[in-house]
């Protein structure tokens, strides 16, 4: 690992951290909720096979004591707004949380205000992509739910939890590789789960 060197690794460290996060909220619907760098273990195993030696690059998730699991209707609502907001239509995304909010609709206030400033929101803050050098996450996750609480859109807890989580992972992403793209690599994860939720 030494002769490694140091952005090559930090880009690969962060590449990984996407990747196993996302692996945990698309794929295996287990969401660690306190993914701070102290959780987090990077680590470079030498394997044998039958052509020679290699590293393997793999990374530890330790204390999975807060986690989240979503139920059928939450990950389905989470990853149609997520898609949404990695496609930049914030308008089509605030749609869905008032669809959906588990609380009662009649409460919101201004739907019509919510869904265009979570639009503008979206096309100002996450319209030049996701990658963590040119778009903050956090001010963007952080701001959507400041607008859901003014406008009383109740979220379901499993939401502002895997956006929290999102929040902390771009401040580990933003460390090792800003140049990692959320969207880019969460695209691909997002047609699967919507694609198999059509096939199942």
């Amino acid at each position: 690992m030494l002769n490694v060197p140091v952005e090559e690794l930090r880009e690969e460290v962060g590449g990984l951290c996407m990747d196993v996060f996302l692996q945990m909220l698309f794929k295996d619907n287990f969401i660690h909720a306190d993914l701070h760098p102290g959780n987090i273990h990077f680590q470079r195993r030498r394997v044998g096979t039958d052509s020679g030696h290699f590293l393997r690059s793999e990374l530890v998730i330790l204390d999975a004591g807060l986690a989240v699991q979503m139920s059928a209707q939450d990950r389905r609502n989470f990853t149609d707004v997520f898609y949404a907001l990695t496609t930049n239509d914030g308008r089509r995304a605030a749609q869905l949380m008032v669809e959906r909010t588990p609380g009662d609709r009649s409460l919101v206030r201004d739907e019509a205000g919510f869904v265009a400033e979570v639009g503008s929101l979206v096309s100002e803050v996450c319209g030049k992509g996701f990658a963590l050098g040119k778009v903050r996450l956090g001010e963007c996750f952080g701001q959507l739910l400041s607008l859901a609480c003014e406008h009383r859109v109740k979220l379901e807890t499993s939401f502002v939890t895997v956006a929290t989580s999102i929040i902390v992972l771009e401040g580990v992403g933003r460390q090792l590789s800003p140049i990692v793209d959320l969207a880019g690599a969460a695209r691909p994860m997002l047609a699967e789960a919507i694609a198999n939720r059509w096939s199942g």
